[in-house]
């Protein structure tokens, strides 16, 4: 098992994506982290929290880099748009 911290703006798409090359971890993430916190919904429970709302910045996220859910894949951070980073856009893979 593996940890990292979330930045601001990281939702539990981009963090899947980021750590498992697919969406399709979403559902490992949060069984590996039944105590992520989305920084507005404020929610731990799986019944109440909210996707797409990002974790709080700084969270220790666990995710297990043997899981058959992993593709390698390399994350880089969009620029800003006229000075302005898009709060849900804001990560693309890259092809490795």
């Amino acid at each position: 098992m593996q940890s990292i911290k979330a930045v601001k703006n990281q939702s539990l798409f981009d963090l899947a994506i980021q750590l498992y090359g697919n969406i399709d971890a979403v559902q490992e993430l949060l069984t590996l982290n039944p105590d992520l916190i989305t920084d507005y919904s404020g929610s731990t429970s799986y019944d109440d929290i909210d996707l797409g709302y990002p974790v709080q910045a700084g969270q220790t996220v666990f995710y297990d880099e043997t899981s058959s859910l992993r593709i390698k894949t390399e994350l880089d951070e969009l620029p800003a748009t006229n000075g302005v980073i898009d709060p849900i856009a804001t990560w693309e893979a890259v092809n490795v």
